[in-house]
């Protein structure tokens, strides 16, 4: 995962039309009315990752990135538990997470962005927008799911425009199988095994 030098400028030059001001009303804001531009190496923060090597070496390399424009973050590794305890506190800046919704094949974000993170909710950012899961409730309550996908397309854009999240990538897998391997179809795999959902009906020809 690398930066490029052209998207490494233009977050720079991004990064340092930035700035940071105190709230109004506070100490900070009447001593200084017109604070200073914040420059990128104002920026500094924990990014937090569980132990596992590839998720560690990830976040490594997303750190090398951010370095690159100016942006300083420190890596916290610890195990799921402490991890998962620190995400359910709030006690974190940002944090590199695996989305893993298997077995199910339904890819439901309901659980991810309600508004009231209670009862096993993953929203641990803090996303609080009752148009957002209203979106969802009505998507997942759609029972032929004629809307669903026209309202999973609005809930995109809202996630998309305020950022509530930085999506890395989607893995795709590929399998290889013998050219005289006839009757394989792969479907949505949800699980390594789903691979084999379909294995009654191959057969070699003759």
């Amino acid at each position: 995962m690398g930066l490029s030098a052209r998207h490494g400028l233009s977050a720079k030059n991004l990064l340092s039309q930035v700035q940071v001001q105190a709230p109004v009303g506070t100490e900070a804001a009447t001593a200084a009315a017109v604070p200073p531009p914040a420059s990128p190496s104002d920026f500094s923060f924990q990014l937090s990752v569980n132990n596992d090597p590839a998720m560690a070496g990830m976040a490594q390399e997303i750190v090398k990135a951010w370095d690159g424009i100016g942006l300083k973050a420190q890596i916290v590794i610890t195990d799921n538990k402490s991890l998962k305890e620190r995400l359910t506190a709030g006690n974190f800046d940002a944090a590199l997470v695996e989305l893993d919704l298997s077995p199910s094949t339904d890819p439901d974000p309901y659980s991810l962005w309600r508004q009231v993170p209670a009862d096993g909710g993953l929203n641990f950012g803090g996303m609080n927008d009752r148009l957002t899961s209203e979106m969802l409730e009505q998507a997942r309550s759609e029972v032929n799911g004629v809307h669903r996908t026209e309202l999973y397309h609005q809930f995109q854009q809202i996630f998309c425009d305020r950022a509530v999240a930085l999506l890395l990538y989607y893995p795709v897998y590929v399998y290889a199988t013998d050219s005289r391997l006839a009757g394989v179809q792969l479907g949505f795999i949800s699980d390594p095994s789903d691979r084999f959902r379909s294995i009654k009906n191959w057969r070699f020809q003759q």
